[in-house]
Order: C-alpha cells, then structure tokens, then sequence
C-alpha cells in the first residue's frame, strides 16, 4: 500500500489496558486478569529488549489499583524486576489508583487518591508525574488543583468513543491544552486521544487477532482528517488498547512496528508510556499548546442516581473520613494512617466509574450482574463502617468531637470515672473545618454547667432527656476547646 501524506507523521502508541474494575468479568476476575497481564508485559519487555530502543515493548496498567495488589503479593524477584522495568521507562505507571468519577469525590478523595502513587514512588525511587483517565467524558475543574498538588504534569484522556459523550471528543479530541486550575495558579497538560481509547477493539470476549485493525489504511485515513483540520503538530497520541475491556498485552505489537517503520516511513510509530510521550510532545511543542481555564463538566455522574441510596453512604463515609484525617493529624495519631488509607480505598473504589456490568441494561436480573453490584455495593458499605469505628476510636479515646460531626451523634458520653471527680472532667471540642464554627452541643454529664478554659461560665441549659446542652462559641478553625 502506498500512503501519500502532506507530511510525515510520528505516531506514538501508549499500550495499556482499560481497567474497569468490573463491566467485563467479576471485580475478584479482573484484579486476577490485570496480574497476569503485568506479568505477560513484563515477559514480552524482556523478550524485546534486543529490539530498537523507540520499538521496544512499554506497558502502561493504566491504574494503580491492581499493581498495588499484585505488588503487595508479589515475591522478591518479582517485585525487584518490577522496580528495574519502571525505573527504565519500560512499565508506565500513571499516577491515579482508579478511574474515579470526579463529580462524586471530595476534594480530599481526590487528594486521598494519590497516597498511592506516594507508595510507588518510593517503592521504585521514580517519579510519576502523569495519570491516564479511561472512558469517562469530563472531569470537575478542582481534579487540576489535587492533580498539580500531587506531582501530575500530564492527563492523557481516553474517552469513551460512541456512547454518551455529548460533544466531548468532536469540541476536544486531539486539541492538547494546558488546563489552568481555579485559582489560576496550577495547570496541567491534557490530551484528549480523537479516537478515544478503544479504536483497536475487535469485540467482548474475542481472543484471536487481536492485532488486526492497526493497519495503514485506518491510520493514514486518521493522519489526513488531521491534515485536513490544520492540526498544527507532527506527532499525534494514540490509545492503543486491544480485544476489549481489560484487554491484554499484545505479544505481536514490537514486530508489528518495526515491520511498519520499514514499510511507512512517512508514518512511523513508536511504543511509549504516558509520560515519556507528553513530556516529549510538551518539549517539542510546548510554546504552540495553548491555555483554557473553566470546567469541563462531567456527567456520567448521573448514573449514580441508580443507587442513590449507597452513593449517600458513601458521601457521607466521605465526610467522615476527612473528619478522621482532620482529627488524628491535629491529635498527632499517625497510627491511624493505615485505616484512614483503607477507608479512602473503599471510597474510591465505589466512586470507581464502573457501574454494572456490559449486560446490565438488558439482564438485570442474571447473577452475573448482581454479584457485580454486590461487590460495588459492600465498598460503600465498608467505606463507611471504617470511617464510622475511626471517628469512634479518635472521640471516644480521648473525649474529642468534631464539630462538623456532631450532628450524627445522640451524645457524647464520658467516663464514670470521670463523672466521679468533678476536678478532673474536661470536654475536649475540636473545630476540624477550615472556618471558625458555633454550636450547641448536647452531653450525658452529671454538671448543671459548663465552663470554658478560663473559668467563664458558658449558656446551658438541662434538656427533658437528662443531657446537658450548651453553646460552644466561635471555635476558631482547626482549633480544639476545653470545656469544665
């Protein structure tokens, strides 16, 4: 085939699969798939190392959520030539741990969401200053602030192709710009991939020639649609993402491109991760990209409105959570961070975009489908007993309530011990937001009054249920009170 071009192209495949924590197979299936995927790449790199240095196999997982669970499981060996293949640029790791539905987390989720690029860093003594978002249309302005607080330089966007994207991918497809945060402060580098991330697909459960649509008919018809749009680059990114869903490596890609290079040399390819091709597109382009601030509104959010009930208990786990965090931090309680983390993660991952499975729609009644929303269900569930037992074992131990928390419970109780020796009862208050607050609060205490820290005298008043209330005022931010 002879390809006539204006010009001569480079085309930069990021290799990954797209992690839908479900969808496709049961969530236990997928973190079990992923596993041996990373370790199908991680063979495939070693068998193409003898190859040119720009087609040498690369993978990116996409995700931290299941190289986090293979790592932790992984033997010495095994994690040791894990570390070497990301720290020569060969595995990609992206920086978020799920493909989250931005409009349903907190702020301080989607800070929480980079703990574990943290734990990767220091585990590979690399940096990782790029995420991949998958499938889903539009993300809340705020992910740029907790992305560029975190170290993220890069989003590149693969975007659902053909269902339920509005106008996302025909106004942004293949336009990189920088996206400048709120504050005006921050921005990030954001690539929406034009053919989004599954123009390889052959199909749900289809397992053989999986190679077969990288062809140079479909991507020279490509390279002229961006000619023809006066796209005013050289190089372009492409999702390269094969079979489906959780698709795998693709064993023949390495000897695909070297093929193809010989044969095109006015489109040649190269194999990269994320970072390494926006880091190269930036050096070369940067000046050219240019800056939009404004939202670029998500709306698959809606969905969740099919289970409002567990998405409240998860926003409300959410709540809780950051309470938590507010609370061991200024009660210096470190031995919390491991559960203040497991709580986050079963956040995350019921705020995960996956919601049901591919035959969802037109059986929602098979088992399939409902073990799916069983697992999906139970991570709100634990998200919100972990944050529940964590602001219990925090207020209880030491007799603190936030305040912003103290709406949810029916009292405050105190030792008996306490309540015998009027000398050494204190109630301890904690203000864990970011602004001063005043409430009336309402405790079990044998005391007819209540009196600050400097002996004065504060409203109370006996309620008909035997509990005391009394009127905690302008508690400053970040502040605790003492109260006798």
């Amino acid at each position: 085939m002879k390809v006539k071009l204006k010009r001569n192209w480079k085309i930069v495949l990021l290799h990954h699969t797209h992690l839908d924590i479900g969808f496709t197979h049961t969530q236990d299936e997928v973190l079990a798939i992923q596993c041996k995927y990373l370790e199908k790449a991680m063979d495939l790199i070693e068998q193409n190392l003898h190859k040119p240095e720009k087609i040498r196999f690369r993978w990116n997982p996409e995700i931290l959520w299941a190289v986090d669970s293979w790592y932790q499981n992984a033997t010495e060996a095994n994690q040791k030539r894990f570390v070497q293949m990301v720290q020569e640029g060969y595995i990609g790791l992206d920086g978020l741990y799920a493909n989250l539905l931005t409009g349903l987390c907190r702020p301080e989720e989607l800070m929480a969401s980079f703990q574990f690029k943290t734990y990767f860093e220091t585990a590979t003594q690399t940096k990782i200053d790029s995420v991949m978002i998958t499938d889903i249309p539009g993300w809340n302005w705020g992910l740029v602030t907790a992305l560029a607080e975190n170290g993220i330089k890069y989003l590149s966007s693969g975007p659902n192709r053909t269902d339920r994207i509005g106008y996302f991918l025909k106004d942004w497809g293949d336009q990189p710009f920088y996206w400048r945060s709120p504050s005006k402060e921050e921005q990030v580098l954001v690539f929406i991939h034009g053919k989004g991330y599954s123009w390889f697909h052959s199909g749900l459960h289809k397992t053989k020639n999986l190679s077969r649509k990288l062809t140079p008919q479909r991507l020279a018809r490509y390279l002229k649609t961006l000619e023809r749009s006066n796209y005013p680059y050289d190089t372009t990114i492409i999702r390269y993402n094969i079979g489906q869903d959780n698709g795998p490596p693709d064993g023949n890609l390495c000897s695909i491109v070297e093929k193809w290079n010989h044969d095109y040399p006015q489109m040649t390819l190269e194999i990269s991760t994320t970072a390494r091709a926006m880091r190269e597109f930036e050096v070369t382009y940067g000046p050219k990209i240019p800056i939009y601030t404004g939202d670029l509104t998500p709306y698959w959010e809606d969905g969740a409105a099919s289970t409002a009930r567990e998405t409240a208990i998860a926003r409300e786990a959410g709540e809780r959570l950051s309470q938590a965090s507010i609370l061991a931090a200024l009660m210096n309680k470190h031995p919390m961070d491991p559960f203040l983390l497991d709580g986050w993660k079963h956040t995350l991952l019921y705020n995960e975009h996956t919601w049901g499975a591919y035959n969802s729609i037109f059986q929602p009644d098979h088992p399939f489908v409902k073990s799916q929303w069983a697992w999906k269900r139970y991570r709100a569930i634990l998200s919100n007993e972990t944050a529940y037992n964590l602001l219990t074992t925090l207020t209880d131990s030491t007799l603190l309530s936030p305040l912003s928390y103290i709406q949810h419970l029916e009292s405050q109780r105190i030792t008996s011990e306490e309540a015998q020796n009027a000398e050494n009862q204190k109630i301890s208050i904690v203000n864990t937001h970011n602004w001063s607050v005043t409430q009336i609060l309402k405790i079990i205490t044998p005391f007819q009054q209540v009196s600050d820290d400097r002996g004065n005298e504060v409203p109370s008043q006996r309620l008909h249920d035997g509990r005391l209330a009394f009127l905690a005022a302008t508690i400053p931010p970040l502040t605790k009170r003492v109260y006798i």
